[in-house]
Protein backbone atom coordinates (compact mmCIF):
# COMPACT_ATOMS: atom_id res chain seq x y z
CA UNK A 1 0.00 0.00 0.00
CA UNK A 2 1.50 3.38 -0.99
CA UNK A 3 1.28 6.50 0.49
CA UNK A 4 -0.20 9.67 -0.86
CA UNK A 5 0.71 13.15 -0.90
CA UNK A 6 -1.58 16.44 -1.44
CA UNK A 7 0.66 19.25 -3.66
CA UNK A 8 -0.45 21.30 -0.49
CA UNK A 9 1.32 18.88 1.42
CA UNK A 10 3.89 18.94 -0.65
CA UNK A 11 4.31 22.88 -0.88
CA UNK A 12 3.96 23.31 3.03
CA UNK A 13 6.93 20.69 3.47
CA UNK A 14 9.05 22.38 0.83
CA UNK A 15 7.95 25.92 1.62
CA UNK A 16 6.80 26.50 -2.10
CA UNK A 17 3.32 27.62 -3.16
CA UNK A 18 1.42 24.98 -5.04
CA UNK A 19 1.71 26.22 -8.09
CA UNK A 20 5.41 25.57 -7.99
CA UNK A 21 5.09 21.76 -7.17
CA UNK A 22 2.38 21.77 -10.11
CA UNK A 23 4.76 23.26 -12.55
CA UNK A 24 7.14 20.73 -11.32
CA UNK A 25 5.01 17.94 -12.07
CA UNK A 26 4.12 18.92 -15.57
CA UNK A 27 8.17 19.83 -16.15
CA UNK A 28 8.49 16.12 -15.30
CA UNK A 29 10.61 16.84 -12.17
CA UNK A 30 8.24 15.11 -9.79
CA UNK A 31 6.04 12.03 -10.82
CA UNK A 32 2.13 12.14 -9.56
CA UNK A 33 -0.89 10.43 -10.60
CA UNK A 34 -4.32 12.66 -11.56
CA UNK A 35 -7.20 11.12 -9.82
CA UNK A 36 -10.56 11.15 -11.31
CA UNK A 37 -11.45 14.60 -9.96
CA UNK A 38 -8.73 16.27 -11.20
CA UNK A 39 -6.37 16.47 -8.73
CA UNK A 40 -2.44 15.74 -8.58
CA UNK A 41 -1.04 13.05 -5.85
CA UNK A 42 2.29 12.27 -4.95
CA UNK A 43 3.50 9.15 -4.09
CA UNK A 44 5.91 9.46 -0.77
CA UNK A 45 8.60 7.36 -2.16
CA UNK A 46 8.67 9.51 -5.73
CA UNK A 47 8.96 12.66 -3.44
CA UNK A 48 11.75 11.33 -1.15
CA UNK A 49 13.23 10.68 -4.71
CA UNK A 50 12.51 14.24 -5.78
CA UNK A 51 13.79 15.56 -2.77
CA UNK A 52 17.45 13.48 -3.32
CA UNK A 53 17.64 14.32 -6.93
CA UNK A 54 16.60 17.97 -6.44
CA UNK A 55 16.83 19.63 -3.03
CA UNK A 56 20.64 20.13 -1.95
CA UNK A 57 21.68 20.49 1.10
CA UNK A 58 20.37 24.03 1.77
CA UNK A 59 16.86 25.25 0.69
CA UNK A 60 16.94 26.39 -3.13
CA UNK A 61 17.13 29.99 -3.48
CA UNK A 62 13.14 32.08 -4.28
CA UNK A 63 12.84 34.88 -6.45
CA UNK A 64 9.81 36.82 -7.23
CA UNK A 65 9.73 39.00 -10.17
CA UNK A 66 7.12 41.88 -10.56
CA UNK A 67 6.16 43.06 -13.52
CA UNK A 68 3.21 44.23 -15.19
CA UNK A 69 4.76 43.44 -19.06
CA UNK A 70 3.99 39.83 -19.51
CA UNK A 71 6.89 39.53 -22.08
CA UNK A 72 9.48 40.63 -19.27
CA UNK A 73 7.98 38.41 -16.80
CA UNK A 74 8.18 35.60 -19.21
CA UNK A 75 12.32 36.23 -20.29
CA UNK A 76 12.88 36.94 -16.83
CA UNK A 77 11.52 33.89 -15.11
CA UNK A 78 13.03 31.76 -18.29
CA UNK A 79 16.25 33.55 -18.04
CA UNK A 80 16.66 32.70 -14.02
CA UNK A 81 14.80 28.77 -14.00
CA UNK A 82 17.45 27.59 -17.12
CA UNK A 83 20.68 29.63 -15.15
CA UNK A 84 21.95 26.71 -14.22
CA UNK A 85 21.62 27.25 -9.91
CA UNK A 86 18.54 25.96 -7.88
CA UNK A 87 16.18 28.69 -8.11
CA UNK A 88 12.19 28.98 -7.11
CA UNK A 89 11.18 31.32 -9.84
CA UNK A 90 7.24 33.07 -9.31
CA UNK A 91 5.63 36.11 -10.34
CA UNK A 92 3.33 38.80 -9.72
CA UNK A 93 2.00 41.23 -12.31
CA UNK A 94 1.23 44.21 -9.80
CA UNK A 95 2.14 45.70 -6.56
CA UNK A 96 -0.92 43.99 -4.65
CA UNK A 97 -0.40 40.86 -5.99
CA UNK A 98 3.44 40.77 -4.82
CA UNK A 99 2.92 41.89 -1.49
CA UNK A 100 0.60 38.77 -1.04
CA UNK A 101 3.09 36.42 -2.69
CA UNK A 102 5.62 37.97 -0.51
CA UNK A 103 3.53 36.56 2.34
CA UNK A 104 3.07 33.45 0.95
CA UNK A 105 6.18 32.78 -1.02
CA UNK A 106 9.00 33.83 1.47
CA UNK A 107 10.94 35.17 -1.70
CA UNK A 108 15.01 35.73 -0.95
CA UNK A 109 14.62 38.20 -3.84
CA UNK A 110 12.57 40.72 -5.82
CA UNK A 111 13.17 41.95 -9.17
CA UNK A 112 10.38 44.93 -8.93
CA UNK A 113 9.65 46.87 -11.94
CA UNK A 114 8.75 50.52 -10.62
CA UNK A 115 5.67 51.48 -12.68
CA UNK A 116 3.13 48.98 -12.54
CA UNK A 117 -0.49 49.75 -12.48
CA UNK A 118 -3.07 49.78 -8.75
CA UNK A 119 0.53 49.64 -6.82
CA UNK A 120 3.78 50.90 -7.88
CA UNK A 121 7.58 49.39 -6.64
CA UNK A 122 8.38 52.57 -4.66
CA UNK A 123 5.31 51.18 -2.20
CA UNK A 124 5.79 47.74 -2.81
CA UNK A 125 9.59 49.01 -1.45
CA UNK A 126 7.76 51.15 1.54
CA UNK A 127 5.48 48.09 2.91
CA UNK A 128 8.11 45.67 2.16
CA UNK A 129 11.08 47.28 4.49
CA UNK A 130 8.29 48.35 7.09
CA UNK A 131 7.79 44.19 7.84
CA UNK A 132 10.04 42.53 10.60
CA UNK A 133 9.55 39.39 8.47
CA UNK A 134 10.56 41.19 4.98
CA UNK A 135 12.20 43.96 6.09
CA UNK A 136 15.60 41.87 4.70
CA UNK A 137 14.36 40.46 1.55
CA UNK A 138 16.91 41.69 -1.35
CA UNK A 139 15.56 43.82 -4.20
CA UNK A 140 16.57 44.51 -7.54
CA UNK A 141 14.98 47.40 -9.06
CA UNK A 142 14.09 46.88 -13.26
CA UNK A 143 12.99 50.40 -14.81
CA UNK A 144 12.75 52.39 -17.88
CA UNK A 145 12.65 55.18 -15.09
CA UNK A 146 15.95 55.59 -13.08
CA UNK A 147 15.30 58.97 -12.24
CA UNK A 148 12.08 57.24 -9.73
CA UNK A 149 15.20 56.05 -7.79
CA UNK A 150 16.53 58.56 -5.78
CA UNK A 151 13.26 58.02 -3.05
CA UNK A 152 14.48 53.91 -2.83
CA UNK A 153 18.07 54.33 -3.36
CA UNK A 154 19.32 53.33 0.22
CA UNK A 155 15.96 50.41 0.31
CA UNK A 156 17.50 48.28 -2.79
CA UNK A 157 20.61 46.47 -3.67
CA UNK A 158 20.95 47.48 -7.52
CA UNK A 159 19.12 48.69 -10.16
CA UNK A 160 18.80 47.42 -13.92
CA UNK A 161 17.26 50.24 -16.35
CA UNK A 162 15.44 48.90 -19.11
CA UNK A 163 15.93 47.18 -21.81
CA UNK A 164 18.11 44.54 -19.44
CA UNK A 165 21.03 43.27 -20.35
CA UNK A 166 20.39 39.76 -19.20
CA UNK A 167 23.86 38.21 -18.63
CA UNK A 168 24.96 41.09 -16.35
CA UNK A 169 21.41 40.81 -14.53
CA UNK A 170 21.96 36.73 -13.95
CA UNK A 171 26.07 37.44 -12.65
CA UNK A 172 23.85 40.09 -10.49
CA UNK A 173 21.52 37.77 -9.28
CA UNK A 174 23.52 34.87 -9.00
CA UNK A 175 26.00 36.87 -6.59
CA UNK A 176 23.31 38.37 -4.39
CA UNK A 177 21.76 35.00 -3.54
CA UNK A 178 25.27 33.93 -3.11
CA UNK A 179 25.39 35.85 -0.01
CA UNK A 180 27.47 38.33 -1.26
CA UNK A 181 27.10 41.55 -0.18
CA UNK A 182 27.38 44.78 -2.24
CA UNK A 183 25.19 47.67 -1.66
CA UNK A 184 24.06 49.69 -4.75
CA UNK A 185 26.43 48.36 -7.14
CA UNK A 186 24.23 50.59 -9.46
CA UNK A 187 24.74 47.56 -12.80
CA UNK A 188 22.77 49.22 -15.19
Amino acid sequence: MFIYLTTGKVADHLHVTVNTVKRWILEGKLRAIITPGGHYRIREDEFQNFIQKYAPHSNPKKILIIDDNHAQLTLLADTLSSAGKDYIVESASDGYEALIKIGEFKPDLLLLDIMMPKMDGIQVIKKLRGGNTTKNIKVIVITAYPEKLAKIKNNIQDFFTKPVDIDILKKRVIELLGETLTIWGGGG
